[in-house]
């Protein structure tokens, strides 16, 4: 409506996008996760000791995101942010939006059966890949890999022998230098300039001392339906840097 157009044309000229504050959770309505534990509304209330069916159920925490640098966790249910209520978790999404990226934010939660203040500095909405994945790296998004996605048949007819990784390729940054190289979504990365990966620790390891800046990079990928891995070469950026 009227104010939301008052608040976006202002940041359409000065920012040439419109900027949205952001805090990196997944969420949903207190109803929609009671009946995704085939329980009843009321049943859930009770048993998490919530007063009422206000809120809105912290389902995922985005990583490194606002949220659970604030402290935030899993299971939360946030019930009231500035001191305005939350009922429903759209509700939610609009008002932190509103917020300006580097506000804190004082967010009223319940929390294992009793009420707790919190409070977060709200982020600048990333993007759809980043706020649900987290940073990218090299262009790379990456999310767990569940070994309950491999079943054991697929594994034995590719011959795999043990879960190859604890991560996976989940998204790509449009024509960065990962796409560029000819990395899929879906891909595990197995190596880095020689260096063996399994865990996303140790990948953001062989990252910081593989990856020099304005060089090109040798890494081995496999995509589980092919026989085994291939190289790729990724060109690391100039001024790139892995905190």
């Amino acid at each position: 409506p009227a104010n939301r157009v008052r608040d976006v044309v202002p940041q359409l000229i000065e920012h040439g996008k419109v900027i949205r504050g952001w805090l990196g959770v997944s969420i949903r309505d207190l109803a929609q996760e009671a009946a995704e534990q085939n329980i009843e509304l009321q049943e859930f209330i009770d048993a998490h000791k919530l007063p009422d069916k206000s809120g809105s159920f912290v389902q995922q925490l985005t990583p490194d995101g606002p949220a659970e640098k604030g402290k935030l966790e899993k299971e939360d249910v946030i019930r009231e942010i500035n001191g305005k209520k939350i009922d429903r978790s759209t509700e939610l999404i609009n008002t932190i939006s509103a917020i300006h990226p580097g506000e804190t934010a004082r967010i009223k939660i319940w929390r294992r059966g009793e009420p707790m203040d919190l409070d977060i500095v709200v982020g600048e909405y990333p993007g759809q890949l980043a706020a649900r994945f987290g940073r990218d790296y090299l262009g790379i998004h990456v999310d767990t890999l569940d070994p309950t996605m491999l079943n054991p048949e697929f594994m034995k007819e590719r011959g795999i022998e043990e879960i190859p990784s604890d991560f996976f390729v989940a998204g790509l940054v449009p024509d960065g230098p990962a796409e560029a190289a000819g990395i899929r979504r879906g891909d595990v990365i197995v190596e880095v300039g020689y260096e063996p990966v399994k865990t996303l620790a140790e990948f953001r390891n062989a990252l910081k001392k593989e990856a020099k800046p304005g060089k090109a990079m040798l890494m081995k990928v496999w995509t589980l339906t092919e026989k085994e891995p291939r190289k790729v070469y990724v060109d690391v950026p100039e001024g790139f840097k892995l905190d």
